[in-house]
């Protein structure tokens, strides 16, 4: 895939993602309803997006494959949301070094703070990385 082929895949899909409620409620397909919880449109809409996109399921991938395609569609759902600085980091363990990254707000840099939120992001630890999860680090730090 070509990097314009990526940037037109972006443009579009975070239009399409951007629609008003309304319209988002149709295209999305009728209420999905499990165990009593509705699924939200939006989420549906994604859901229905990425079918069209003819893109396979992350998890039926070979690992190598899934994670790039991880990292590139949270990379075209979620951009680069302003924070003030990131650093990566190595964080010891008694097994190998793990790697980190901290996220700075704006409103923090060069000042102090009081707190810190530690985010792990789970999942299984196959296909996520740092990566995969920059962008609601960065919401959730800018926030």
């Amino acid at each position: 895939m070509t990097r314009w082929t990526s940037r037109l895949e972006t443009v579009a899909f975070r239009a399409a993602l951007g629609l008003p409620p309304s319209v988002v409620r149709r295209l999305a397909g009728r209420r999905l309803i499990l165990d009593g919880q509705v699924l939200d449109p939006q989420t549906q809409w994604m859901l229905r997006l990425e079918k069209l996109a003819k893109e396979p399921p992350i998890a039926s991938l070979p690992i190598p494959q899934g994670r790039e395609a991880m990292r590139r569609q949270t990379a075209m759902v979620g951009g680069r949301p302003p924070v003030g600085r990131t650093e990566d980091l190595e964080v010891p363990t008694p097994a190998r070094p793990v790697r980190a990254r901290l996220y700075t707000p704006a409103a923090v840099v060069g000042g102090t703070t009081s707190g810190l939120l530690v985010f792990l992001h789970g999942g299984g630890m196959v296909y996520g990385d740092l990566d995969t999860h920059d962008a609601p680090c960065r919401l959730t730090a800018a926030g």
